[in-house]
């Protein structure tokens, strides 16, 4: 038995056929910007270019649903993360690619982590950014408290990789928004593979390293992106593990922002892609 039918033993087989022939049609890119290598999915058709910047499972692949709704109209970029260490060096490696793709202007979208990255992005260059999207995320000063921030930087690197992939995997599949068994399956599959298979014990330290970056060295304002004029769209969950006063402090930094709350969604919505939230992307990617 191969590792792919090991790892997926319980998942229905038409879930199973479904990834393998996304991966057939989706092949990695690869781009060195400075000294790290990242690696993207490039995919679809239209004169829209729609960046997606997945949350710390790193991977573009948690997008693979989303995508597969999006490709037949829209351009997509995915990267999935290297080891960085600051959102920094995030920024530089979607400008590298963006550049690499001859991309001036694009649709941004970043879900939890991704959605930091997305805020850090759009006030560097806003010129190249004509809507964004921020699903299931926070501004810089509700990411962890300090004490927890400090924490994983004194620990994390003492676990040996097993034991920190295997505590990784079951804080995720905790977040994990409400699916069906079938669904279920399928999710805790493909955590697992890419966790254990395609993440190095450095890049699980470095994406804690990115957010400590984010939490101690970004404040933003309501006013940094006032000369801006594209617009927002905000989408929550109402079971969300970020509460309301984070989600009302996120929508302060957005006055004009569309703001969706989906019902029971949980926080990766974005990932199992419930129809009221590919509905909800549609229509505020083809809005004028």
């Amino acid at each position: 038995m191969s590792r792919f039918e090991k790892i997926y033993k319980d998942v229905p087989l038409i879930q199973k056929e479904w990834l393998k022939n996304f991966r057939e049609m989706h092949h990695y890119h690869h781009l060195n910007v400075g000294d790290i290598n990242w690696k993207y999915i490039k995919c679809g058709t239209g004169k829209e270019v729609v960046v997606m910047l997945p949350g710390s499972v790193r991977s573009a692949e948690v997008w693979a649903k989303l995508i597969s709704y999006l490709e037949p109209g829209y351009r997509i970029i995915s990267p999935t993360y290297p080891a960085i260490e600051s959102m920094e060096e995030g920024v530089e490696g979607i400008k590298g690619i963006l550049d690499k793709e001859k991309t001036r202007r694009i649709i941004l979208m970043g879900s939890s982590f991704g959605g930091w990255l997305a805020q850090v992005f759009v006030r560097k260059h806003p010129g190249m950014v004509k809507k964004l999207i921020l699903s299931n995320t926070s501004k810089p000063n509700s990411v962890m408290s300090r004490p927890l921030l400090e924490y994983t930087r004194l620990s994390l690197p003492r676990y040996p990789e097993k034991i920190l992939k295997l505590i990784y995997k079951r804080s995720y599949l905790k977040i994990l928004s409400e699916v069906g068994e079938d669904e279920k399956q399928f999710w805790k599959a493909l955590i697992t593979e890419l966790l254990f298979y395609y993440t190095t014990k450095k890049e699980i330290i470095t994406m804690f390293s990115t957010i400590r970056d984010f939490a101690r060295n970004y404040s933003f304002s309501i006013d940094d992106l006032k000369r801006w004029r594209g617009k927002v769209l905000i989408i929550e969950s109402s079971d969300d593990i970020h509460k309301d006063d984070s989600k009302d402090r996120l929508k302060s930094l957005y006055p004009r922002a569309k703001i969706k709350t989906l019902k029971d969604a949980g926080h990766t919505a974005g990932y199992t892609a419930p129809p009221e939230y590919v509905r909800e992307v549609k229509n505020f990617l083809s809005s004028d």
